[in-house]
Parts: C-alpha cells; structure tokens; sequence
C-alpha cells in the first residue's frame, strides 16, 4: 500500500502504457526535428531562419485543425485516436524515405509539405492524451502524473539530441528515418493497449465543428479560472517559441557551430526540463499549485533576463538547465488545473481550443524570432523576451482585481514566505466570507503582507494619502485593493471603506494611524469602530509580533529571516 502511494501513477499499468506510447511518439518527433536540422544544415549555408519555418510549418496544423481534433476525442475512443496518430505519422514517414529521399531527393520545399503532414498527425495526440489522463488515473494523483507526462518530451529532447547525433554520424540521415518511423508503430501499439479505468463520459455530437468551437469558448467564458489558465498559456507559448527559434539562431547562423554542438546545448535545455519535473514532483507534495507556478516565472524571467552574460559552451548550462526547469514547473502546473477545472464531457474540446490558441502564440513567437534575427542580435532578443514576459503578465492584470491579487501573491507573497520565519494563529476566527473588519498594531513596512498572507481571500486596504504621493507607488496602489483616507474630512474619509463592507468584502485598517515608533501599541483613532457601526460588521482584532524587529520606520533594509508571528483574535460583535 504504501510503495503503490510512494511511486503513485507508475503502479498504475493504464498509465504505463500511456506513458510509454507517449514516450515512444515524442521520442520520433525529438529526433525527427534534429534530422530535419541535419539535412537542412547540409543543404544552405544559413540554415537559421529554414529551420524556424520548418518549425512553423510542422506547427501550422495544429492552429488549424486543433478544434477539430478536440472535439474528435470527445465523441470517440480517446485511445483510438492516440494510436491512429501515431500509426498515420509512421506511414507519412515511410512514404517520405521510399518516395522522396530514395528516388526524388530531398529539396526544402519537400521537407516543408511533410512537416506539414506529419503536423497534422500530432494535433491529435495532445487533446487525446490530455483529455484520455483523468480516466486512467485518480484525480489526487494527476500532478504527479502529469510531472511524468511533461517530463517524457523532456527526456526526448534530451536523449532525443544525444542518439539523433550518434545515429546521424554512424547510419546517417537515412537510418535515423527508418528507426524513427519504427518508433512511431510502437507507439501505437502501447495507445491501442490502454484500458479506461473511468469510462468517458458520452458528448453530443455537433453538425459543425463550429458548434464544439462554440461549447468551448462559452465554457472558458463563464469560468474565470479556466481562462486565466489558458490565457497563462498562450503567454507562455510565445515566450517559449521566441526564445527556442533565437537560440537555434544563435547556434547557427551567430556562432556558427556545429551540429554537435547544437545538440549539446538542446541537451542542456532537456536536462534542465527533466530536473524541473524531479522538483515538480517532489515539490508538489509541500507547496501549492500557486506557490510553484509563481517559483516557475520567476525563475524563467530572470534567467532570460541575464542571458547576456553566457559567452562560451563551457557556461551555458547555467542559463539553460534554469530555464529548462521553469519550463517544465509552469506547463505542469497550467495542465493539471486545467484538467481538473474541466467537466469530462468537454475537456477534448477545452484542450484542443487550447491547443489552438497555444499554437498561434507559438507561430507569433516563431515568425517574430524569424524576423528579427535581421535586425535584432540573438542575445539582445533574450532581454526582449523576458522585457514581453513581464509586459504581457502586466497587461493581463489590468482586466481583473482578483486576478492581480493572485499575481501579486503568487509573487511577491511567496518571496515574501522564502524570506521570514512566518507563524499564524487564531486563524479559526477569521471568517472565509461576508463582510469583516481587520484591525491592529501598526509595526512596520511589511504589515500588509503579514496579515494579507495569513488568508486566501482579496483583502482591503486603508491607507493614508502619503503613499500616494510617491511617483511610481501611486500609481501601482491604483490597481490594488487600497483605499485612500482623506485627512480633515470627517466620517467622508471612511465612505468607501463602508462601501466595500457593504458589498460583503474585507477592510483592514491600523487603528494607530501610524507606524508605532517603539514597538509599543499606541492611541487607536475612534474611525475604526464609527467604520463598524456604519457597516453593520464585526471587527477581527489581530496582533503582529516581530514585524517592528523586522523592518520599522527607522530601518533602511529588512532583517531577513527574522520571526513574524500574527494572531487573530475572536470577532468583536458588540462595537458600542
């Protein structure tokens, strides 16, 4: 019992089967996508912006025709359709080497169309194998199984690169293609073996593909947290596809190195991705979804954002294993909410729209690194990447509050959790809903974040209007949940607070009014209980402990890893 709950999905056979046809069918693409790299360095002198078309091509059919395919693992055997995907893409491959590479020859043009078709074969292996994983596999191990399954195009693009060269170098280009389309028949072989454990749950079969486009942008639409995954995805993909295409420019057509090196520096950017899954799973037994997502893009940003400093092979493992890990920490993420926000009856159709949109970022992400490599320095385009990273997460908060407020907490909350010893209790009187007043000690800098870590709903703020007189803090304040108070205006200072109260919110105020100057309490101003009257609420006393020691108004710098200790105590009902 306890050896099957240590090794989670892998005890389940279903699994196995998937996990290996899955690792049979990214394997053939990992090192199909280094053939095509091979002959297309053998054929053109600059091979840069032929490789990032050929790229863009195989992709193509998966913007097109990804709403089809999703719908398609809806209303028949999602098992089916993994091993007809595979099956077809063996096929494709066999007519290439016997019709093209044996008797035509091989041109870009040719290479072109059978990207284009062997594209068409993988759009409908991700809606499939996505939609087909909840069921074979019980939701409380889906993270963990989705680590694995995001860590199989990982170990392709890792050992993908480092057999692609030995096989290139002792049977050339020709043995590589034979082996690869071997590769893709047993992938089908272990699909058509998988045995549901969930039966899927029958969908209503649309006259037009349009209707299934349709179910799913409605679904996406009415549920928040759903669309904020998939418009974190799209993000994502266009950062990865612009940062994939400028390297393989760098390599290339910047440094001009060789095909070993070039698959020495994919298998960096492999390592990188299978280590991210190794502390994904392990990771995700002590932190959240939110706390490793957030982990993930920081990491991410700031690799990209120093990228410029890798000036030799020697180091770049120190810029691609980062990244590679950040990688794999947010896709595994955004899939497994994904999968468990979405009713079955729909997940193909969710994930194949995904795909969709995912795919169209990426083409962006392609066509722009295509273009701007002759106008833009590759390491340059690195900074530029991670500049559109923080810009698009950034545009993306302007539309929702709730939606800033789980950046804002995923980010700096959680460097915040990494940086001080942070203790709470009491936190049984603190109610989850309804309108509520928060009220204490004023110690310090960090007091927001004490008390706005201590609970998972938004929380606001009153603050005086000094901050706002601060240049570029006035204007951050304006899209957070702060409310200004108005000095020398009476009880109009604390309309809007009431405001909030009366729409079922939380307010927070330090009745001190001011940073205390000793760590001791000091007079409490009356508008907190004038506030709780009006509002008709009770008040929720708390203290902080530690936050003065910290970083108080007279320290320049915080204590780091100093202890903070907040308590609530019982609410306040009788504010006479």
């Amino acid at each position: 019992m306890n050896i099957s709950k240590f090794l989670g999905p892998v005890s389940n056979i279903e699994f196995d089967k998937l996990f290996l046809g899955q690792l049979f069918s990214h394997f053939s693409d990992a090192i199909l996508q280094f053939i095509l790299i091979s002959i297309l360095m053998e054929t053109l002198p600059v091979a840069g912006k032929a490789i990032a078309i050929t790229f863009f091509i195989f992709l193509l059919p998966q913007f097109l025709f990804s709403p089809f395919t999703g719908a398609i693992c809806d209303k028949f055997s999602r098992k089916k359709i993994l091993a007809f995907s595979a099956l077809y893409r063996s096929l494709v491959l066999c007519l290439f080497i016997f019709f093209v590479y044996l008797k035509t020859g091989v041109s870009i043009q040719k290479i072109y169309i059978t990207a284009f078709l062997l594209g068409c074969g993988s759009t409908f292996f991700y809606p499939a194998k996505m939609s087909i994983l909840p069921n074979i596999v019980e939701g409380a191990q889906l993270k963990f199984a989705n680590a694995l399954n995001s860590s199989i195009g990982a170990i392709a693009i890792l050992f993908g690169a480092f057999i692609a060269n030995i096989i290139i170098y002792k049977s050339g280009n020709l043995g590589a293609l034979c082996f690869i389309a071997f590769c893709y028949f047993v992938a089908s072989i272990f699909c058509l073996a998988i045995k549901p454990k969930f039966p899927q749950s029958a969908a209503k079969i649309s006259k037009k593909i349009t209707e299934d486009m349709k179910i799913a942008l409605n679904y996406i639409k009415g549920h928040r947290r759903a669309l904020y995954l998939v418009l974190l995805s799209i993000c994502i993909q266009f950062i990865v596809a612009a940062f994939s295409n400028t390297l393989n420019t760098l390599i290339t057509d910047y440094y001009r190195l060789e095909f070993s090196d070039l698959t020495f520096l994919r298998t960096l950017l492999g390592f990188g991705i299978i280590l991210g899954m190794v502390i994904t799973i392990y990771l995700a037994r002590i932190l959240k979804l939110l706390h490793l997502f957030a982990l993930g893009f920081i990491i991410l940003c700031v690799a990209l954002f120093t990228a410029n400093f890798c000036n030799s092979l020697s180091i770049a493992w120190k810029w691609l294993i980062p990244i590679g890990i950040a990688d794999a920490m947010v896709i595994v993420m955004l899939d497994t909410v994904l999968q468990k926000v979405t009713p079955d009856r729909v997940r193909g159709k969710i994930f194949g729209l995904n795909l969709t949109l995912n795919t169209l970022s990426f083409l962006i992400g392609t066509l722009a690194a295509i273009y701007s490599t002759n106008y833009i320095e590759p390491l340059t385009a690195f900074k530029l990447i991670a500049g559109i990273a923080f810009l698009m997460a950034g545009f993306i908060m302007l539309f929702d509050k709730s939606f800033r407020y789980f950046i804002l907490k995923a980010t700096l909350g959680q460097m915040f959790l990494l940086l001080f010893r942070y203790k709470v209790e009491g936190l049984e009187n603190l109610p989850k809903k309804g309108k509520i007043i928060l009220a204490g000690n004023h110690t310090g800098h960090l007091d927001p974040f004490i008390v706005q870590m201590a609970t998972k709903r938004p929380l606001w703020f009153i603050t005086g209007p000094e901050a706002f007189n601060v240049p570029i803090i006035k204007y951050f304040l304006k899209f957070y949940n702060v409310l200004p108070l108005k000095f020398g205006k009476g009880l109009e200072a604390l309309d809007s607070a009431v405001n909030q109260l009366n729409k079922g919110e939380a307010v927070i105020i330090f009745p001190e009014g001011k940073f205390t100057p000793n760590g001791e309490v000091c007079k409490f101003n009356r508008g907190v209980g004038i506030m709780a009257k009006q509002a008709k609420c009770p008040i929720v006393p708390f203290a902080i402990k530690g936050g003065f020691e910290t970083w108080n108004k007279k320290r320049k710098l915080p204590k780091f890893f100093n202890t903070i200790i907040i308590q609530f105590a019982q609410p306040l009902l009788d504010v006479d």
